[in-house]
């Protein structure tokens, strides 16, 4: 027993010279030059419960899916950074790799990263995709002069702990040096590939206001374009559609439009004293010939499940119970600030009738934002059924399929919906479309050209469809609202930065 407990006294002396020596190594960093900066609001430490480094010798490449998803106890450490202050200071903090040990052929540009904080993927990465190392090098973070910051946060009295995970991996492209002759199909790899993960300070610790006074601030409609191709990690990319006669917007001029992609945009917005999401920044109609730049909301959740049309017909504009609803008593119920910062725009009323027995929909997002913009042929009910007409003006619509569409990264080429491969539909892209979030079946406002009382709606597994047995008839079908509204556009961005803890709040 003496013996034992001499041991655990070691134990917690090692432990405590440990916890003080990161702690010591966290609260001084060194900036440009030699000179020294001194977090002086507190202290903040960082604690492992797991690998305090991470060596990549004896593992072999992965893709990132199998790698973020397995999480390999060799390759990933879990961390949490922490601090201890009575003041009322924030400390704003980055992390960053260290101590770095390369290889003969094994280097930064084929180790990848990924990074979880209590969970989630941070705003520096992509869902179930890793970064390499050598991405980061050089990527200064502000305030910061470190060779690999890979990612920078704020501990508040409020929240004085973050928890991490850091999972590294070799890429998949990195061929293996061939040892012997005899290989096998996971041969290890015998190189070194080792590092650390170090927090520092950024700095001086800033308040709440100061950190609001940073934000972005404007007429949303132009300081919004400012951060597209994904600027700031933004999610915010341009989208160009050539010019074509047949359409409604854009027949003679090519028509640009800046739209929120991926899986967690910096799209947040306070609107009504409720969460709503940017869709994006788009050239608008408003009814009378008039085009302007305008912010496209959506509600973040669903305002209940409902119909379409309780009259069983998919003319949006005769108009459709569900427009009665949304323009009436919905709208009524905003607050007189939310009122006052909508407008009267044209919304498109397309839709197609290209249901393939079979197949499914061969017709694409890309496709759609065509279908959508049609003018009415009159000889043909391929966009338009019967006589419905080719636009309505109004306040409050639902989102498009194409808004859908665009909504994911890089999956505007893909089916709709096809019925033999959901790798070849917009369903592959359910980890990366933000709009992908309620995971219920949702109304959208195109019709199915083919038939007066079907409207197309997005299904609760991701895809896009009108033909689900009878329950996307308009007055069968109760399925999940999320209204749509354009801003007008002189409303400005007054303060936040787009993300779900601080969103972008208006004004007029």
């Amino acid at each position: 027993m003496k013996k034992q407990n001499i041991i655990m006294g070691i134990g917690f002396v090692l432990l405590f010279v440990m916890v003080i020596g990161v702690s010591y190594a966290a609260y001084k960093f060194s900036a440009a030059g030699t000179k020294e900066n001194v977090i002086s609001t507190g202290t903040i430490s960082m604690s492992y419960s797991q690998n305090s480094f991470i060596d990549l010798k004896n593992t072999y490449p992965k893709t990132d899916t199998y790698a973020i998803a397995t999480k390999e106890d060799k390759s990933s450490m879990e961390f949490s950074v922490s601090m201890e202050t009575s003041g009322t200071k924030q400390i704003n903090y980055a992390l960053a790799i260290t101590n770095i040990e390369e290889g003969a052929t094994l280097k930064s540009d084929k180790v990848k990263i990924y990074l979880e904080k209590e969970g989630k993927v941070v705003n520096n990465f992509e869902t179930n995709k890793g970064k390499t190392i050598d991405s980061f090098k050089n990527k200064y973070i502000e305030g910061l002069i470190d060779s690999y910051a890979i990612y920078q946060d704020i501990l508040t009295p409020s929240n004085k702990t973050h928890h991490y995970i850091l999972t590294s991996w070799i890429d998949e492209s990195y061929i293996l040096p061939i040892k012997n002759e005899t290989t096998t199909s996971k041969q290890t790899n015998e190189e070194t590939y080792k590092f650390k993960v170090k927090v520092v300070g950024v700095d001086s610790p800033i308040t709440i206001e100061e950190e609001i006074s940073t934000s972005v601030t404007g007429i949303a409609s132009q300081v919004l374009p400012t951060l597209t191709s994904n600027a700031d990690n933004s999610g915010l990319y341009t989208i160009t559609h050539p010019a074509d006669n047949t359409l409604q917007i854009g027949a003679t001029e090519s028509v640009t439009e800046y739209r929120y992609r991926g899986a967690s945009p910096k799209n947040y917005v306070t609107f009504n004293n409720e969460v709503w999401r940017i869709i994006g920044v788009f050239p608008t109609d408003d009814g009378t010939g008039k085009i302007e730049n305008r912010i496209k909301l959506i509600k973040d959740q669903s305002i209940g499940n409902k119909y379409w049309d309780t009259s069983d017909s998919n003319n949006w504009a005769r108009p459709a119970t569900l427009n009665t609803e949304l323009n009436t008593t919905y709208l009524n119920s905003l607050d007189s600030t939310a009122q006052n910062m909508i407008v009267d725009a044209k919304y498109y009323l397309g839709g197609y009738n290209g249901w393939v027995s079979g197949q499914g929909y061969t017709q694409t997002s890309v496709q759609m934002y065509s279908y959508e913009r049609k003018i009415q042929n009159t000889t043909s009910n391929e966009f338009y059924n019967g006589i419905n007409p080719n636009n309505w003006v109004g306040k409050l619509g639902l989102m498009y399929v194409s808004d859908y569409g665009y909504a994911s990264s890089n999956c505007e080429n893909k089916r709709i919906y096809d019925i033999n491969s959901s790798s070849n539909d917009i369903r592959s892209c359910n980890t990366i479309n933000w709009l992908y979030n309620i995971k219920k079946d949702e109304w959208l406002l195109p019709q199915d050209a083919s038939y007066g009382n079907r409207a197309f709606h997005v299904l609760s597994v991701g895809n896009v469809d009108f033909f689900y047995v009878d329950y996307n008839i308009v007055n069968i079908g109760q399925f999940a609202v999320r209204p749509v509204l354009y801003l007008i556009s002189s409303v400005q961005i007054t303060g936040g930065n787009g993300t779900s803890s601080s969103p972008y709040t208006l004004g007029l």
